[in-house]
């Protein structure tokens, strides 16, 4: 697994978590806060919504964190997070079909449960500039970046690192873990500085939920080696732009995180199946 990647040292892995979390303290601790963040709401409304603060604030993990520390310290190649111009067409196919699957399945549960199909009232108000915008932040800030970082750069890394000293099971599993708790952790700014979590029971909930939704994104990547599927997934895990009013709770959740965890495993299936076709068509 992995085999083609180029490994990096401790000491790049190092800088760019240090990178990262520098990055996050200064995103949630200045540029979601006060002027900054108003000067943010301003160019959205100004646009009609088509450039998203996601997209400005995740300039700076994008450049610091991908671009110096991945790119530059650890001198790694795009392909080595599998960031290649090849895989858009496999990941713009996944992301469109687990749309349109997850709009369908939100129209079969409103119905099931004889609720009214209301169409979504964001796309008039305040305007599908907005619903674009909010995809278009996410592909092409938050969730790029996420993605980058933990499942593209430090899971791979430390996989590399860690089967010199563990069976490949264990390595898979410790490697899977530690990369999904830094991902979990590495929120805490955010929850603390933007969106009001106290240190207590509610914080603990949502760093679970984190290593979790880390784990099935990880799957993503995994079954499909290519980390613009993941992108494209998680973007709209955290902005799906529903065409009708989702049916909420939890079997909207449950639906999401479902569908995503079938993806992964139909991707790995016919990557399994293609890799052996490939192979008896060679010899």
């Amino acid at each position: 697994m992995f085999d083609r990647v180029r490994e990096t040292t401790w000491t790049a892995i190092a800088v760019v978590l240090t990178l990262q979390v520098a990055s996050s303290f200064f995103m949630n601790a200045v540029v979601f806060q006060g002027a900054v963040r108003s000067a943010l709401g301003r160019l959205h409304r100004a646009t009609g919504g088509l450039i998203e603060p996601n997209v400005i604030a995740n300039l700076v993990p994008l450049t610091i964190v991908v671009g110096l520390g991945i790119f530059v310290i650890a001198r790694l190649r795009p392909s080595d997070l599998g960031l290649t111009q090849s895989a858009l067409p496999l990941a713009l196919g996944a992301t469109a079909g687990f749309w349109l699957v997850v709009q369908a399945a939100f129209v079969l549960l409103t119905v099931a449960r004889g609720d009214t199909l209301n169409f979504h009232p964001a796309w008039t108000d305040p305007g599908a500039g907005y619903v674009v915008g909010g995809l278009l932040g996410q592909f092409f800030g938050n969730a790029l970046a996420e993605e980058a970082v933990f499942r593209g750069f430090l899971f791979p890394q430390l996989l590399l690192k860690l089967r010199r000293r563990f069976s490949g099971r264990t390595a898979v599993g410790l490697a899977a873990l530690a990369s999904q708790v830094a991902f979990a952790v590495l929120h805490i700014p955010n929850r603390l500085l933007v969106k009001g979590f106290d240190l207590g029971f509610a914080l603990a909930v949502d760093q679970t939920l984190l290593i979790v939704h880390g784990l099935v994104f990880l799957a993503l990547f995994v079954g499909s080696r290519n980390l613009l599927v993941a992108v494209g997934v998680h973007a709209l895990w955290n902005d799906l732009a529903p065409v009708i009013e989702p049916p909420g709770g939890v079997g909207e959740y449950l639906t999401i995180v479902g569908f995503t965890v079938a993806l992964a495993a139909l991707l790995y299936v016919l990557r399994l199946r293609f890799s052996t076709s490939s192979r008896r068509g060679a010899a």
